[in-house]
């Protein structure tokens, strides 16, 4: 498993690999990658950028991209960069969730946040 989904339908795709078309227009879809998951997703104009720079690292640095969707589950609005030696732990968040659920269920309680997904939802990870 390689993503949480929020009750809202958010997505947070964690350690994803991007394609980006030829000669990409900002427009068409981009193919994402990632455990049991082989998606297009279109890119919200305030994920361009983030997009843009995580798909720069992934080719020059060999690092794997976390996505954050809007309420579709479709369509990227902010990508960050993991880098490789990082990714382990990253994954760590997604294997929480189907090891214990309820312990992460407690902790979105006391946040305030109504779910897992939605907490770690828009997380930049450094």
């Amino acid at each position: 498993m390689s993503e949480l989904v929020s009750p809202t339908g958010r997505r947070t795709i964690i350690n994803a690999l991007l394609t980006l078309p030829q000669h990409w227009d900002h427009q068409a879809p981009v193919q994402v990658r990632a455990a049991a998951l082989d998606v297009a997703m279109t890119v919200a104009p305030e994920g361009l950028h983030p997009l843009l720079a995580a798909h720069h690292c992934q080719r020059r640095f060999e690092s794997r991209v976390t996505l954050h969707t809007d309420e579709t589950g479709l369509r990227i609005v902010e990508a960050s960069s993991t880098p490789a030696d990082q990714l382990e732990p990253h994954a760590y968040l997604l294997e929480a969730y189907h090891v214990a659920p309820q312990w992460c269920d407690a902790v979105t309680q006391g946040t305030g946040v109504p779910s897992w997904a939605d907490l770690v939802h828009g997380l930049k990870f450094q």
